[in-house]
């Protein structure tokens, strides 16, 4: 009995009163609050927060982020400028191109009238006269407006080398009884067509100037132009200018007799070809 008494006070003696209990609870958490807090105001814990600020952030910031994205769209626009010029260019460029297939097309396929003086030929009145043909070269009619054919005998000069004499620098038709004239008819030349045109030499002056051309006295030119549309251009006037003069053969040289082009005696005014 003696030592359960004694074994029961001890127990009671080590354990605190309830109230008590509490009590050392709220001391023990004040005291955790307190060491809690306390290292917030220590220098140790302002400076590791200071390192910690001074650190560079490995995160992006917003405007970095919408700098980033801005980028992207900024080479994308570029792209579609380059892209929109090159189209605009090539759109230029193919314009240009179908207008002069137009323009060589219209050029290539349009009428084109070419003037040879042929030979001479003994006419059934009292007159010689050389055969002009005129021509139609190119792919379409031509309307001929008007044509003229004339000549002149022109004495050689006095001083030289046995050099021809030369036609007036400007256009200037020749006797009226040696010129033909054709217009206000309005006839067409089809694309291989030829239509004959003459130009006339008295037979009493055949004879004086064949003379006169075999002693290298006296040249004789025959030339003129013509006029005329084409179906292509609509109401453009083309014309085309040719000029040949009498060429005497000799001996020494056995050139043929005939007309020829001499590049250097005849003027510019006299040749055109539009």
């Amino acid at each position: 009995m003696l030592l359960l008494a004694v074994s029961v006070w001890g127990s009671a003696s080590q354990t605190p009163p309830a109230g008590n209990e509490h009590k050392q609870t709220d001391q023990a958490n004040a005291h955790a609050n307190k060491e809690t807090a306390k290292p917030e105001n220590s220098p140790n814990a302002v400076i590791g927060q200071q390192i910690i600020n001074s650190e560079p952030s490995k995160h992006p910031s917003k405007d970095e982020t919408a700098d980033t994205a801005q980028h992207p769209h900024d080479w994308i626009d570029k792209l579609n400028a380059f892209s929109t010029f090159v189209i605009a260019a090539f759109t230029i460029f193919l314009f240009w191109g179908v207008v002069l297939q137009i323009r060589t097309s219209r050029h290539i396929e349009r009428a084109w009238l070419t003037i040879k003086v042929g030979d001479i030929v003994q006419g059934e009145l009292e007159f010689r006269y050389a055969k002009v043909p005129i021509k139609n070269t190119g792919r379409t009619p031509a309307r001929v407006k008007r044509i003229v054919v004339t000549s002149m005998l022109i004495p050689f000069p006095k001083q030289g080398w046995g050099r021809p004499g030369e036609l007036p620098t400007e256009f200037t038709l020749g006797h009226s009884d040696h010129t033909m004239v054709v217009e206000g008819r309005d006839f067409v030349i089809p694309p291989g067509g030829e239509h004959m045109m003459y130009a006339m030499i008295f037979n009493t002056e055949w004879g004086t100037l064949t003379k006169k051309l075999s002693e290298g006295k006296q040249s004789w030119y025959v030339y003129g132009f013509v006029e005329y549309f084409d179906t292509i251009k609509g109401r453009e006037i083309h014309k085309t200018g040719f000029c040949e003069i009498y060429w005497v053969a000799d001996e020494p040289s056995k050139d043929v007799e005939g007309f020829r082009f001499t590049a250097n005696l005849i003027p510019r005014a006299y040749i055109c070809a539009t």
